[in-house]
């Protein structure tokens, strides 16, 4: 483990990415969560039963995408444990461009 952690440029760098990472993690999880609510309004005509069919997909699609986002996370933590300085696609352009570090 580093020492002084909380001070150093590293610490900062993957909270912030944690940050991120948590931030876009929960909002494409509401958006697997609502897609079978899009799906039945926009269809007016739909019957119960696909509806039913619709949300049946949808629980276990909502468990698929939960367990990867999971996984996902846990992955990053445990480099980050390790004290690995890495960059996560998506994330640290987000990251650089919203969040400036000051490297002291």
């Amino acid at each position: 483990m580093r020492e002084d952690a909380e001070s150093t440029a590293w610490a900062r760098l993957h909270a912030r990415q944690a940050l991120v990472l948590g931030a876009l993690n929960s909002l494409a999880f509401f958006v697997v969560l609502a897609l079978p609510l899009v799906a039945v309004l926009a269809i007016p005509s739909i019957s119960t039963s696909l509806t039913i069919g619709v949300y049946a997909a949808g629980l276990v699609a909502d468990v698929v995408v939960g367990v990867g986002l999971l996984l996902v996370g846990v992955r990053y933590a445990a480099r980050a444990a390790r004290g690995e300085l890495f960059s996560i696609p998506i994330v640290t352009p987000i990251v650089e461009r919203w969040f400036r570090l000051n490297r002291q």
